[in-house]
């Protein structure tokens, strides 16, 4: 059995969480972006428990890995 990994999320990707809400309920309504919300919630824990999935983005900043979500992407 391997071991559950978790990831911790900054204040400020709480508060950027908060913001892609507020401005998704009017936009598209609280059904979608609950959903929204929901499947980033499920990127994160795809990324935790298997970070090999995400993208290399080293050539960026290092260590940087990044993994698509819909219509975005999540960066670690």
């Amino acid at each position: 059995m391997s071991k559950s990994r978790s990831i911790s999320l900054r204040p400020k990707t709480l508060t950027d969480l908060e913001d892609i809400f507020d401005y998704s309920v009017p936009k598209f309504g609280i059904a979608r972006a609950e959903q929204y919300i929901l499947d980033l919630n499920e990127a994160f824990i795809n990324l935790a428990e298997e970070p090999h999935i995400g993208k290399d983005y080293s050539h960026v900043k290092q260590e940087l890995m990044g993994f698509s979500c819909r219509f975005t992407y999540c960066f670690l």
